[in-house]
């Protein structure tokens, strides 16, 4: 009676065991029939895996606030690394556990020298596991990049010395802005005698305009805790958006757009109120340009930058204190933050992202809109829905010729809103490294690093519906001096109309 021979073990490949311990730790093990082993290299990755996920879960798109602070940057580039290591050795372990298996199968005390094709396949699946980290370790410090860019100090803005600052003729009883064939400015709501600054302030004599068009004291207009506090967390939260037109060679900088965006975190509800770029006579608040240069000032309100960077000794901290102050005193609001947007780079980051789709309500004719290398084209586009890329969507909200400075600011409005609308995760992600480049010769911001997890929740809860545009325009906010003014065209602050205005739309 013949015997019946025993097969011989098939063997199992060491190279899928160390390929299913890359894709996920244990996994090669548990293939290689080592289940306790596998076991103990899969706890620490699964329970990693769980946390991440309950954070996540717990805190949705806030959590990418938390990912985003330099310390939890530099942290997760330490803990790639460890991973990396971690990865590769139970890798290598389940790959020589296979081949210790395999020749325990065959009655072998241990395993034959490694053929030279099984180490290559090793190699392998650990370079291909390390370039995934290193990809990781390069969007990590791209991100680590973007924030200290955006919100690191801010560069300097060029100032040719110390510019004198221009005040209103000093001929007694006229007024500069009370030009002949101009509106008359409404009568003042306050007290007879108001002139816009506190009580016993000199008031220049440029400043009658503004202050007979209802400045008011500051107390009775509700400005007086206007300031620069930093965001409580819970209340309102204002921030000052700038659209800046940066010329070093003539030493200016030109806050073109200001757009103050109001957000009450408590209804889910946003504000946004643009000051034009042509408004003179803004109430100054007190302290030393105030008590320099009179109640308001004089030139228009796009070039305070320019002289608060160049006269430190009257604007303590230079452009953005002075402009967050001087406006949120105008306006009646406590403005904690600033957002800059450099025009160049804003038509980077809409390239980068694809373009921007608006919904044109009014045609946009210019027939000398400027061009970077300083000639004049005509520009045209139509009303309907529009997809622009980033030049045409700076011209769509920068063009003025052809309507005015007011239509202007709706129009750069529903520029942000668009663009918020449809900057969605997958598409900022997909144009990270273009969108990072852009991004950091566009945007800076003196917004607390820290506060960041906070905006992103308070964002996400304020929907596009729920945003209010207001536009300090003409008749009823500005009066308008299109000629015989030494500024040039101006507008007139009606300024108890625009506080009364900002604090019907905020309480």
């Amino acid at each position: 009676m013949s015997q019946t021979r025993s097969p011989r073990p098939s063997g199992r490949s060491s190279f899928a065991a160390a390929f299913l311990s890359a894709i996920f730790p244990g996994l090669g093990h548990a293939y290689a029939g080592r289940p306790r082993r596998a076991a103990q290299f899969a706890a620490l990755p699964l329970l990693l895996l769980v946390l991440a996920g309950l954070v996540a879960w717990r805190m949705r798109l806030a959590v990418l606030g938390i990912v985003l602070q330099p310390a939890v940057l530099i942290a997760l580039l330490v803990v790639d690394a460890a991973l990396l290591a971690y990865r590769a050795l139970v890798a290598a372990d389940a790959w020589r556990s296979t081949r210790r298996g395999n020749a325990a199968a065959r009655g072998l005390a241990s395993p034959r020298p490694a053929h030279p094709l099984s180490v290559a396949g090793l190699l392998a699946v650990v370079l291909v596991m390390a370039g995934v980290h290193v990809a990781f370790a390069w969007y990590d410090l791209q991100a680590y990049d973007l924030m200290s860019s955006v919100f690191g100090p801010a560069a300097p803005h060029a100032a040719a010395g110390s510019l004198a600052i221009p005040t209103a003729p000093s001929t007694p009883g006229v007024s500069p802005s009370a030009t002949p064939g101009s509106v008359s400015p409404l009568p003042s709501a306050s007290a007879p005698g108001a002139s816009g600054g506190p009580t016993g302030a000199a008031a220049s004599p440029g400043a009658t305009a503004a202050a007979t068009a209802g400045s008011g004291s500051p107390a009775a207009s509700g400005s007086a805790a206007a300031g620069t506090a930093p965001w409580n967390g819970t209340g309102r939260l204002n921030i000052l958006v700038v659209g800046v037109d940066q010329r070093p060679a003539q030493a200016t900088f030109n806050t073109d757009t200001m757009i103050v965006v109001s957000e009450d975190p408590q209804a889910h509800t946003a504000t946004m109120f643009s000051v034009p770029r042509d408004t003179v006579d803004v109430p100054l608040p007190p302290g030393p340009a105030q008590a320099a240069l009179g109640a308001t000032f004089y030139p228009k309100i796009t070039s305070l930058c320019t002289y608060a960077d160049s006269r430190p000794d009257l604007f303590p901290g230079g452009c953005w204190p002075a402009l967050k102050r001087t406006l949120g005193y105008f306006l009646g609001l406590n403005i904690s933050y600033y957002v800059e947007v450099n025009f160049q780079g804003f038509e980077q980051v809409v390239n980068t992202l694809g373009g921007v789709t608006i919904d044109v309500q009014a045609p946009v004719i210019d027939n000398l809109y400027p061009t970077a290398s300083g000639t004049h084209i005509r520009l045209y586009i139509p009303t309907g829905v529009q997809h622009m890329n980033g030049s045409q969507a700076l011209a769509y909200a920068r063009s003025r010729h052809g309507s005015n400075d007011f239509d202007r600011s709706a129009r750069q409005q529903r520029v942000l809103l668009s663009l918020r609308q449809q900057a969605d995760f997958g598409t900022i992600i997909g144009n990270l490294p273009g969108l990072v480049s852009a991004l950091k010769s566009a945007v800076h911001t003196d917004i607390p690093i820290g506060l960041l997890p906070q905006l992103i929740d308070l964002a996400q809860g304020v929907h596009s519906r729920s945003v209010n545009s207001v536009v300090f325009a003409p008749p009823t906010f500005e009066q308008q001096v299109l000629n015989g003014d030494p500024r040039g065209y101006i507008t007139i602050p009606y300024v108890d109309r625009i506080r009364a205005e900002v604090k019907s739309q905020t309480q």
